[in-house]
């Protein structure tokens, strides 16, 4: 489940935890969304580029097959879409 992280500068940034790290470490009880943002505060703690940013969960679907373009990315809501171009 990608951590699309919605940064003070209004960009975004995308993080995926490893399926085989993500299961070694969820704790008893905890449910793969509850581990992943667990996990997504361990990540930021350690990733200085990640200060001041606030992570949203996006299930997989909900993302661009393509990563072209990924300089326009935006979320809405809990899907990842591509913004327009704008033409003068």
């Amino acid at each position: 489940m990608p951590i699309v992280w919605s940064m003070p500068d209004g960009s975004i940034s995308v993080t995926q935890i490893n399926d085989v790290v993500l299961a070694r470490e969820l704790r008893a009880g905890e449910s793969t969304a509850e581990g992943v943002l667990r996990l997504a505060l361990v990540i930021q703690a350690k990733t200085p580029g990640l200060a001041g940013g606030v992570p949203t969960l996006v299930p997989a679907a909900n993302m661009p097959r393509s990563r072209i373009n990924r300089d326009r990315w935006q979320l809405n809501g809990t899907q990842v879409t591509v913004k327009a171009v704008e033409i003068l």
